[in-house]
């Protein structure tokens, strides 16, 4: 998202950036639960969410019979991620969220425009700039990401005027297991299944002077956090 967001600065940021790479990221919600629970869920969050409390509530529940599955589904898909890392990430992955940003985001639901600035003054996708920049684009979504569905990732790649990509990983594309929000990276195949087409992208398209050995060692570090 922020990605996108820097490159409709109407070329403020396009001509420093390398490539950008939207990794279970899009700024349009074409999909996603958040759709269709969005005049349910305004009321409830009209003062902020605490996320980080109710995810580590999840997570003491995680991998036990009380398990929500249907909840963590929402952040990834279960048998795709290792036990210790469901927890972890449960944990980790969120703050409390304030009903600004919140708002900001269920109104991107439903807006032809996508995901705006607070005040609607600004669209992090906007078509008219998007369509000028030559920043090369990658997007990766997972088949079964209920938070950033491939539909809207798709969506936003396309809008990118110079080389772009946009690649889904489930098994009805050859991969072994189905992929959700975050398993995109941390899910239990994503080094053999998703790692290398950042790898590839990052070799034809990123700074030159990075080595193979170079990019394995930062892809470990942000599966370690």
């Amino acid at each position: 998202m922020l990605g996108s967001g820097l490159c409709s600065q109407a070329g403020k940021w396009g001509r420093k950036l390398r490539s950008v790479m939207l990794c279970g990221s899009g700024c349009f919600g074409d999909g996603s639960w958040h759709v269709l629970l969005k005049k349910l869920v305004a009321p409830i969050v009209a003062f902020g969410f605490p996320a980080h409390y109710s995810c580590q509530a999840l997570a003491l529940l995680s991998n036990t019979p009380a398990a929500l599955s249907v909840f963590e589904t929402l952040f990834y898909w279960c048998p795709n991620m290792d036990k210790g890392a469901r927890k972890a990430l449960l944990n980790t992955c969120f703050n409390f969220i304030p009903q600004r940003l919140l708002g900001q985001f269920l109104a991107s639901h439903g807006s032809a425009g996508g995901l705006s600035s607070w005040n609607g003054d600004f669209l992090y996708a906007d078509p008219d700039v998007l369509a000028k920049c030559k920043v090369p684009c990658l997007g990766l979504n997972g088949d079964y990401d209920l938070f950033c569905p491939a539909a809207g990732g798709a969506k936003n790649v396309d809008l990118f005027g110079g080389p772009k990509k946009h690649l889904i990983f489930g098994p009805a594309h050859g991969h072994q297991y189905h992929y959700g929000h975050f398993d995109v990276i941390v899910g239990k195949n994503a080094q053999l299944e998703v790692w290398p087409s950042i790898k590839e992208w990052l070799a034809e398209h990123d700074a030159p002077a990075m080595t193979a050995d170079d990019l394995w060692g930062v892809l470990d570090d942000v599966a370690e956090v």
